[in-house]
C-alpha cells in the first residue's frame, strides 16, 4: 500500500474508508449543515442511497487491473 500511497488519494469531504473518520462524523456535519439552513428558512431536502449491495458485484481482476493501468 506505501508503493500506491500517492496514487490512492480521496476527496476530503469524503467520510467512510478513511483513517480517524467514520459514520458519526458524516452524521455530525449533515446535522450541522441541516440546521443551520433550517435557522435561515432555507429548505432542506436529503436522500439517502444504499450502495452496499453494489460491492458484491465488483469484478476485482477488472478493478485491479484498472488501478495498475493509472501508474
Amino acid at each position: 500500500m506505501k508503493i500506491f500511497d500517492d496514487q490512492l488519494t480521496s476527496d476530503p469531504l469524503q467520510f467512510g474508508f478513511k483513517e480517524k473518520s467514520s459514520c458519526s462524523h458524516a452524521l455530525f456535519t449533515m446535522k450541522t449543515v441541516v440546521d443551520h439552513n433550517v435557522k435561515h428558512g432555507i429548505t432542506v431536502d436529503v436522500a439517502a442511497l444504499d450502495i452496499s449491495k453494489v460491492f458484491d458485484q465488483v469484478n476485482y481482476y477488472t478493478l485491479l487491473q484498472l488501478l495498475m493501468d493509472r501508474l
